[in-house]
């Protein structure tokens, strides 16, 4: 009975060896595991494995008694990715600006035919009612110069009733009081002495139709008015100043013509209205 029992105690003997073996085995192919899975992920990012790791599963599978082997391609993947360069490493890069290439010089297109009967257009500060408004602002002009105020006297010569005022007579007339036939053809007054001006002070025009004078035709011109105007400011002449000359020089006319001076085509010149057009003329003082 005692000699049929040693069998059996080897082999409960032996199994414990193997457990313990088996048990020692898998404790330490999991701890192997699990260290790899710890140091899996930074080796993805391409980090060289620290110093001293595999040196220690080397001396692991030397004593145990096997070769290790890698984990199951379905339990993790190791991926050892370069570095990348650094950006100061790479080789710049420069490319100079071309100036940009001048558009295509196309000829002037040519300017459509007039069209009989066509509308003229013409350019105007103020846009027309019928005009189409488009949406541009209007382009700023230069600011408006501010004019001095201008007045215009008149005085009138009209002849004896029944009588004309003859060409020759005329220009005997208005030869002696400094009166010049010029612009307009008409006769104007450009002062005296001192007083004389390039532009004319005051002007005589016909009171009838056309209103002008022909020198060529003087011998045998005849008229029934005469007007004399005169237009303020008057440089470079002083307005009172030029005025005494306007009323001088057709109080003058009046006496040698024979005629008879007007403030208007029916109204005798008195004194009242002489104020008044000196008043007037003041405004024009310097």
């Amino acid at each position: 009975m005692e000699i049929s029992s040693w069998p059996l105690r080897i082999a409960l003997v032996v199994s414990g060896v193997v457990v313990m073996a088996g048990v020692y085995l898998w404790s330490a192919w999991r701890r192997r595991r699990e260290t790899n899975l710890r140091h899996a992920r930074p080796r993805r990012h391409g980090w060289p494995p620290r110093r001293g790791e595999f040196e220690a599963d080397e001396d692991f599978s030397q004593e145990v008694g096997f070769e290790a082997r890698p984990a199951a391609a379905d339990d993790y993947d190791i991926v050892l990715v370069k570095p990348v360069s650094k950006l100061t490493d790479l080789p710049a890069v420069t490319r100079e600006l071309e100036p940009p290439s001048a558009p295509p010089q196309l000829p002037p297109a040519p300017l459509p035919a007039a069209v009989p009967g066509a509308m003229k257009v013409t350019r105007s500060g103020r846009r027309g009612a019928n005009q189409l408004a488009f949406g541009f602002d209007d382009e700023a002009g230069p600011a408006p110069v501010a004019k001095a105020p201008t007045d215009v006297l008149a005085l009138y010569l009209r002849p004896p009733e029944g009588a004309d005022f003859s060409g020759p007579v005329l220009e005997t007339a208005l030869a002696a009081v400094g009166m010049r036939f010029g612009d307009m053809n008409i006769y104007h007054y450009h002062g005296t002495g001192e007083l004389r001006a390039e532009e004319p002070v005051f002007s005589l025009a016909n009171m009838f139709e056309p209103g002008q004078f022909d020198p060529l035709q003087m011998q045998d011109f005849t008229t029934q008015g005469l007007a004399l105007f005169i237009r303020f400011p008057t440089p470079p002449l002083d307005g009172p100043v030029a005025f005494e000359l306007f009323l001088n020089v057709a109080q003058r006319l009046a006496e040698s013509l024979g005629a008879e001076l007007l403030s208007e085509p029916q109204k005798a010149l008195d004194s009242p209205v002489i104020e008044r057009m000196r008043r007037i003329a003041a405004r024009h003082a310097r």
